[in-house]
């Protein structure tokens, strides 16, 4: 990519951009570093004694992590994708990767390895189907539609929820599929970059929450400063 390319007319920065595998490579690290803090931060699954509260609260964050490591997945299959000589956008267009659906990861998948074959392993591809509806039932509370949102599962039609995994085993296979996909593919293994410690140190919500209150506090007082000066109306008066 030309240092000038922002000197350009945007459709062709934006096809640039969108025809960049380094670009779609970078967002799939960012978004697996996002869903790590996530997993850091909520610990280990938990008991089956535990508070029902606590487990309703663990699984609800928990599938905001599996959204992260699907949208994760879903930017390394079309940087694989483009790597094997495919287009994601032409003319002007976002095209994605041919003869697939939205968010469909297992026919990404299948897509890039008619081009160039890497062997996934059964539980990996049906980690895939999971992962894609996680993408989609993680944002929102219900899909379009009753039967929406499901991708099918490579061994059977029966549809497929994420909560319904062995987290330590589905750990395992998500980090094999991963470094295997990555390195196959784009001669890097991600992982390496996700686990990376963040430049800006320990985020917390206490720090959050203060720099939130800073900001209101300062909005505040700038339209305290406003609304106090009289103005030519209230003079003639």
């Amino acid at each position: 990519m030309t240092s000038d390319l922002f000197d350009q007319p945007w459709a062709k920065v934006h096809e640039a951009l969108g025809n960049d595998p380094e670009q779609w490579m970078l967002r799939a690290g960012t978004l697996l570093r996002a869903a790590q803090i996530i997993y850091n931060e909520i610990g280990q699954p938990p008991e089956a004694t535990a508070d029902v509260d606590y487990v309703w609260d663990w699984f609800s964050v928990h599938d905001i992590g599996c959204m992260l490591r699907g949208m994760a997945l879903e930017c390394l299959l079309k940087a694989a994708w483009l790597k094997v000589g495919g287009v994601l956008v032409e003319n002007q267009r976002f095209v994605g990767i041919s003869r697939t659906r939205s968010h469909d990861l297992y026919g990404m998948y299948l897509a890039v390895c008619r081009k160039r074959p890497i062997s996934l392993d059964m539980e990996e591809k049906k980690l895939l189907a999971r992962l894609s509806y996680a993408i989609a039932s993680a944002r929102y509370p219900i899909a379009k539609s009753p039967d929406s949102g499901y991708p099918s599962a490579p061994t059977s039609p029966s549809k497929m929820h994420w909560k319904r995994c062995s987290y330590k085993e589905d750990e395992k296979t998500f980090s094999a599929m991963i470094s295997k996909l990555s390195e196959g593919y784009l001669e890097h293994d991600l992982l390496v970059y996700s686990n990376k410690p963040l430049a800006l140190g320990t985020i917390s919500l206490e720090r959050i929450e203060v720099m939130a209150a800073k900001k209101k506090a300062k909005k505040k007082a700038k339209k305290k400063k406003k609304g106090s000066y009289p103005g030519p109306r209230a003079k003639r008066r």
